[in-house]
């Protein structure tokens, strides 16, 4: 939907809500200052637009002045998020932006103030930063809890003036203490207009009389329209003793090139590898914050396990002296990640060697942070007993593919994934340099020449149903595999030689391998043996194995196919609560599952108390 229609709608709505505000000085100061707001963040209105699109599009008719607090803002909130969401699905996922849900919003506030009022003695006028506004619900709910606090010890049976004026200085205090930034001018709008109406809310269900000096504090909440990771160059001296919010999720491949080169300059430690810009939100927090100020985020739980997340995890440990961890499920909708609650106290010194961890209401655990960051993959995964006794025993019991290289360093297991392609083995042409590439409709620049794709691009497919016909130029191809096969069905062919298409070394496929698919099935591992001469995609492992292995392929693709070895996997990896369970090339390689006396003929028994556990969480 078109931004002026998307911001009429906010606007109109607004302007209805204020028009049946009882004091007609808020409707006066509104009309004035809205204008400006509107042309601070260009979004001039289209008259033509208004008048043909907000036909019955006034939706907060329902809403009064007189009801409660908590009511209020959340119709508010709701309304603004359904708004926005209407823009075009695509801009919206460049923002990187999912609005944050009321619940979750109040559960972090909550848990923020819990943490500050327990290591900071309940520190007063602290600056508060949203990193990225949204629709505004983290800042807006700090200003409820800004007026609750004032609710709670004011005393507003005074005479009119003497409540105006002291309402006016404590205002001026919350002025330059709240702040709120998104590079979305209608997220900027929105915000704007939320706090006013909010504020308008407080001072009316407390009779508070309006005059134009009150008025003239609004808005409490300073919204910049900045990139955060671009803060410190226009704000330099902006720091804040708490950071709260929901940071954008948008993978690094996916990031516009200039955002890319810029990060690069700026040189964020966060940056290596694959990473996701809400890993450098982070970061960014961290740096920003004040000795002992608190970190207050919902960020997606690959954090806590993800190999290209152990740069942020070192990060963290690095520059706190408190973390809390609270997993949750379901909050955003559609979205196949989980997420995690993540509060940060950050180090009062450079000289802080210790650090507290805790999971949800656990009593916290203190670590020597020179033992963790040893570690080199500094997990923040918590474990109860029979697990720990399981997992343990599996590792003693078992190599991991790194294990046995490691051991072994004459005769090593090879791991690699399938041809790079698209889902369904679409590709697109360059029209400049002629080479292919996997199709997506978010590429701009040619994969291989970097230089801008054309909007007329040729595509085909190279993936086609397997005939009985010989050609060079094709080859057999596993696409999926089922978790019922024990040899894998090749149904698929697929076109060789297609130029800058990434086929891997084809010589390794002509061997016999295992081959394991990315993503789990009912939490199990799938594995099947592949036939020789047979291309995968890149979504199944192929593994090669070491010459002493291969006379026991059999043996060690049923091992991979036990529910013991699903449940390290399901367990180390997702913590067993995940939308789309997978395992992941460095968890497969991790993971143990070579006997490690060799002697298949004597199995392996797990004890009774670990089966019932495993198949409780596998086949639970």
């Amino acid at each position: 939907m078109d931004v002026k229609i998307i911001c009429n709608k906010i606007h109109e709505n607004a302007l209805d809500l204020i028009q049946r505000h009882p004091e007609s000085l808020a409707l006066k100061w509104f009309e004035s200052n809205n204008r400006e707001l509107i042309s601070k963040y260009e979004l001039n209105l289209n008259e033509n637009t208004k008048a043909n699109s907000l036909k019955n599009e006034i939706i907060l008719t329902d809403l009064n002045w007189d009801c409660d607090s908590n009511e209020f803002i959340t119709k508010i909130g709701n309304f603004l998020n359904n708004k926005i969401n209407q823009r075009e699905k695509l801009k919206k996922s460049n923002l990187g932006q999912e609005f944050t849900p009321f619940y979750v919003v109040h559960q972090i506030i909550q848990q923020m103030k819990i943490l500050n009022n327990t290591f900071a003695g309940n520190k007063k006028n602290l600056v508060i930063l949203d990193f990225a506004g949204g629709t505004g619900n983290f800042i807006i709910s700090v200003l409820q809890e800004e007026f609750t606090k004032i609710e709670t010890d004011f005393d507003f049976s005074r005479s009119r003036i003497k409540v105006q004026d002291e309402i006016i200085e404590i205002f001026e205090r919350l002025n330059n203490r709240l702040y709120v930034m998104d590079i979305d001018p209608i997220s900027c709008y929105s915000i704007q207009i939320f706090s006013i109406i909010l504020t308008l809310h407080f001072l009316l269900k407390n009779k508070v009389d309006l005059n134009s000096k009150l008025l003239d504090q609004l808005p409490l909440i300073t919204v910049l329209q900045v990139n955060f990771l671009k803060l410190h160059k226009f704000y330099p001296d902006l720091k804040a003793d708490l950071i709260i919010g929901n940071p954008p999720y948008i993978f690094s491949r996916d990031l516009a090139p200039e955002l890319k080169n810029y990060l690069k300059k700026e040189k964020f430690d966060s940056i290596k590898g694959q990473y996701d810009l809400s890993d450098v939100f982070i970061e960014q927090s961290l740096k920003l914050l004040k000795p002992e100020g608190i970190l207050s985020v919902i960020i997606p739980e690959t954090l806590i396990f993800l190999e290209n997340r152990k740069v942020l995890r070192q990060i963290i440990v690095n520059n706190s002296q408190v973390i809390k961890i609270i997993p949750t499920e379901n909050v955003f909708e559609g979205v196949s990640v989980e997420n995690i609650l993540l509060f940060c106290r950050k180090n009062s010194s450079s000289k802080n060697d210790s650090i507290k961890i805790s999971w949800e209401d656990n009593a916290p655990t203190t670590w020597i942070k020179s033992d963790i960051l040893e570690d080199q993959n500094v997990y923040f995964i918590k474990y109860d007993p029979i697990t720990k006794k399981i997992l343990n025993w599996l590792e003693k019991n078992y190599f991991s593919i790194n294990e046995w290289n490691r051991l072994n360093i004459d005769d090593k297991i090879e791991v690699f994934r399938g041809v790079e392609l698209s889902k369904y083995g679409k590709i697109m042409k360059c029209n400049h340099c002629s080479n292919w590439m996997p199709f997506s409709e978010k590429r701009t620049l040619c994969a291989h020449c970097k230089k801008e794709l054309s909007q007329e691009r040729e595509i085909i497919n190279i993936i086609s149903e397997k005939t009985n016909k010989d050609s060079e130029n094709m080859a057999d191809f596993i696409q999926n595999i089922s978790l019922n096969q024990f040899y894998a069905d090749v149904t698929s062919q697929i076109k060789l030689n297609v130029s800058g298409i990434n086929y891997k070394d084809i010589s390794k496929y002509r061997k016999k391998r295992i081959i394991v698919r990315q993503i789990l099935a009912q939490k199990k591992i799938c594995a099947t043996i592949s036939p020789e001469n047979t291309l995968t995609s890149q979504s199944v492992y192929n593994i090669i194995l070491a010459k002493k292995l291969e006379p026991y392929i059999l043996e060690l693709t049923q091992n991979l196919r036990n529910d013991s070895i699903s449940y390290f996997n399901y367990i180390t990896f997702s913590r067993g609560k995940r939308l789309f369970s997978r395992i992941l090339l460095n968890k497969l390689k991790d993971l143990p599952w070579i006997p490690k006396n060799l002697n298949f003929k004597d199995s392996i028994v797990i004890p009774d108390n670990f089966t019932s556990e495993i198949e409780k969480v596998i086949l639970g």
